[in-house]
């Protein structure tokens, strides 16, 4: 979906927009993303904007930009994959800045929390876990 020129857009719904398109796979791992100003003919906004969805991106790790350079697409991440139990309760908040820096994650990424039997706790940055969900009973 492109955003025409009358539809100013700002910098979080372009974000949004640029993330699915790397996310999609659109724009590859290891690909360079057109240019500013093209990016501004394709989102329908202006080279602030972009710029602000660029910081954006590059915060959560999306992409890679350099001065006097086309941002690149970075690889994801590695996820670790938590098989949830039944009973288990997932929560998530924002983080201090303490447990941020003890989870090794940047302050704008929220904390998942997973609660087991027992009140056990294993916390994890969002963007390095993977949920799966347990399978439903099959006996009543």
């Amino acid at each position: 979906m492109e955003f025409g020129r009358s539809d100013q857009i700002g910098f979080v719904a372009a974000a949004g927009l640029l993330r699915g398109k790397v996310l999609s796979g659109e724009y590859p791992p290891g690909t360079q993303l057109p240019s500013e100003k093209d990016l501004c003919h394709i989102v329908g906004c202006g080279l602030d904007t972009i710029r602000d969805a660029l910081a954006v991106l590059s915060r959560e790790l999306l992409i890679a930009k350099r001065r006097g350079y086309r941002a690149v697409v970075c690889a994801p991440p590695d996820r670790v994959a938590i098989a949830l139990a039944p009973g288990d309760r997932v929560t998530a908040w924002m983080p201090t800045l303490p447990e941020a820096a003890a989870l090794r994650s940047r302050p704008e990424m929220p904390v998942i929390v997973v609660t087991g039997a027992g009140d056990t706790t294993e916390r994890h940055p969002a963007d390095q876990v993977e949920l799966i969900a347990p399978l439903p009973s099959l006996h009543p």
